[in-house]
């Protein structure tokens, strides 16, 4: 289980890019020289963990179409958790972009508060985890945007994720590797929200096969980190996880 802040982040600037696993090695070994495995990780046999993620968007996708229209202002909404096992807390968070700078705010929710934010309610208050006011004022913040959207499940997102964190603690700096992007339907046949655990049926890859190396950082790229763009001869895209895993379940084939 990874901890939370429960509080809103402070905001930072995000750079993604598409790499080959052979790369992503290389990238790695890098890495080490300046960065160290973030603790989860260094723990997992394979140096990563599950992330999995239930986005929540209006009846007319507005949240998906501000993304691909590329709009500068835009947010998402999600509910993200670590682990399948019951009881296992959910943290309900949006992620804002406001030009090219990146927040997000984050509050740990008791798994009961599935249920009320997919049925378009607002949760109760010890649904919170976290007892202080700012938590509880972020909750209903949150759950208010969510009703006047009328913010409904709109897709599963997971992938595995290795994480690295800079040395240096007094600058925030973070490089993560993400693969086996795959999305999930929210609804069963009947058109009832499902609950999709990572054993369930129905993972959907993504059309992206390679690894999304991405890199956080407080206010400006640190040196070393854009030497080691130009170096590997890295080209920043966008890669919006969201809109991949949904455009990847609309275009599978329906099961009868």
């Amino acid at each position: 289980m990874i901890p939370s802040l429960g509080l809103p982040f402070f905001s930072r600037f995000e750079c993604k890019y598409l790499v080959s696993e052979a790369m992503a090695q290389e990238l790695r070994q890098r890495l080490r020289y300046f960065m160290v495995l973030d603790s989860f990780c260094a723990k997992s046999e394979d140096f990563s963990y599950l992330n999995t993620s239930l986005y929540f968007d209006s009846p007319d996708y507005q949240c998906r179409e501000a993304t691909d229209q590329g709009a500068k202002n835009r947010f998402k909404i999600r509910l993200r958790w670590y682990d399948d096992a019951p009881g296992t807390p959910l943290y309900l968070e949006e992620k804002r972009r406001t030009t090219d700078a990146i927040s997000k705010s984050r509050v740990k929710m008791h798994h009961e508060a599935l249920a009320s934010l997919t049925a378009g309610r607002m949760p109760r208050a010890s649904m919170v985890l976290d007892e202080s006011q700012e938590a509880l004022a972020e909750a209903r913040r949150l759950s208010d945007k969510m009703l006047a959207m009328r913010a409904r499940p709109a897709c599963y997102v997971r992938y595995r994720r290795e994480a690295w964190a800079g040395k240096e603690s007094a600058k925030y700096v973070r490089a993560t590797f993400d693969r086996a992007l795959e999305g999930h339907a929210p609804l069963d046949a009947h058109g009832r929200f499902s609950f999709a655990r990572a054993t369930d049926p129905g993972w959907i890859p993504s059309g992206e096969r390679r690894v999304i190396f991405e890199v956080k950082f407080e206010s400006a790229m640190p040196p070393w980190l854009q030497n080691t763009v130009r170096d590997f001869a890295l080209r920043r895209v966008s890669v919006p996880k969201y809109l991949l895993c949904l455009d990847a379940i609309e275009s599978a084939p329906r099961r009868l």
